[in-house]
């Protein structure tokens, strides 16, 4: 099996593009800010540990900016910070704050980076049910591997006896579609 790869024609319903150098700059219109990728931008294991973060993330469902939080594992926001500065712009600026139960949240205000998300990558708004990409489920088994690394990172746990994982979400759609996984 192949990745997928989103060409050029794939983002010009959503976005103005313009070449720069060797990567390619998008944006919604001259008042938002764009974002830089590589084209063809291929959906690898960086993106799905991306995709695979976002259900402890909220894309607002006005598509004016992305969360992300995390109260246990500090590395998921780091991963997090990474992997959108390595795919779409080292000069990304993302915020970051705690909130008043100690969990740490990092955001982007980014109209251009949320319809991206949205239109592109198909992670589904805030006020949406969460799902997982139709795409993961075409991509390699490396690709599926990394995208359920993450969610069970997020959502899973195993019990102290070693002799069973569990996944647990209040999204009964997520979960459904993370059994269709166990095929691998």
């Amino acid at each position: 099996m192949k990745l997928k790869a989103i060409t050029k024609n794939d983002l010009e319903n959503y976005f103005k593009i313009k070449q720069k150098y060797n990567k390619f700059s998008l944006n919604i219109s001259n008042l938002t800010k764009p974002i830089f990728i590589k084209l063809p931008f291929i959906l690898n294991e960086d993106v799905a540990s991306l995709v695979g973060l976002m259900p402890d993330g909220s894309l607002i469902r006005d598509l004016m900016r992305i969360y992300f939080s995390q109260k246990k594992d500090d590395s998921k926001i780091e991963l997090f910070n990474d992997l959108i500065l390595k795919l779409f712009s080292n000069k990304m600026i993302l915020f970051r704050k705690i909130d008043n139960r100690g969990g740490k949240q990092i955001y982007i205000n980014s109209k251009t980076l949320a319809w991206f998300f949205y239109y592109i990558l198909k992670v589904p708004k805030s006020d949406e049910r969460v799902r997982i990409p139709s795409w993961v489920f075409d991509s390699p088994d490396n690709i599926k591997v990394e995208y359920l690394k993450q969610a069970f990172d997020m959502e899973g746990t195993i019990l102290k006896k070693l002799m069973e994982i569990r996944f647990v979400s209040k999204h009964e759609l997520f979960a459904k579609d993370i059994q269709r996984y166990y095929w691998i």
